[in-house]
């Protein structure tokens, strides 16, 4: 039902559709002429965003790449492996378009509880760090306790880390800096 409910408003609003669509063309000309590409995405859902970029992948000048995409998503409620059934839905379209593939599910409730070492990163891939809507999850009140680490620089540095070839970053446009005592 939910899956459902997410895929209606998809397709009835671009918002979604449109960041997908900027952030695929920025990710296919980073890996102009790569031939093993592996994306992270902190928010796999369904993994819609992804058929786009594997038909672009397919029909590029010289083939398409090794492609591997790793999913971070929640851990399952309600008994069912979503990660999972996502990952047998991408590798179904990329067997299709005859890109080698493979899928990788990350579940972490947090973004702040993935670590490097658990996306298995080969030296021999260009990465690509893809985040819709999940940063703006990760700042604290600066307000709060100023020994506290921020979950976000703990992210953001092991991104720098890991050296993506390209991060593609979509959030909304908010004010997340200001304590509530102080707004207008």
């Amino acid at each position: 039902m939910l899956a459902e409910l997410h895929y209606r408003f998809y397709e009835a609003a671009p918002f979604l559709k449109f960041a997908h669509f900027a952030a695929n063309l920025a990710i296919l000309e980073a890996f102009d002429g790569c031939p093993k590409v592996h994306v992270v995405d902190f928010a796999i859902m369904h993994g819609q965003q992804w058929p786009s970029l594997m038909y672009a992948l397919a029909n590029r000048e010289g083939g398409p790449p090794h492609l591997r995409i790793t999913g971070v998503s929640p851990h399952s409620t309600g008994g069912g492996d979503e990660l999972r059934e996502v990952g047998f839905r991408l590798t179904e379209i990329a067997h299709s378009l005859n890109i080698e593939f493979m899928f990788q599910g990350v579940s972490a409730n947090k973004l702040d509880d993935v670590f490097p070492w658990m996306l298995h990163l080969a030296t021999d891939e260009q990465v690509a760090v893809n985040s819709v809507l999940q940063l703006h999850r990760l700042l604290v009140d600066p307000d709060a306790d100023p020994t506290v680490r921020a979950p976000i620089d703990t992210v953001l540095e092991w991104i720098a880390a890991i050296r993506p070839k390209v991060f593609t970053v979509v959030e909304q446009e908010v004010d997340h800096n200001k304590s509530a005592a102080n707004l207008d």
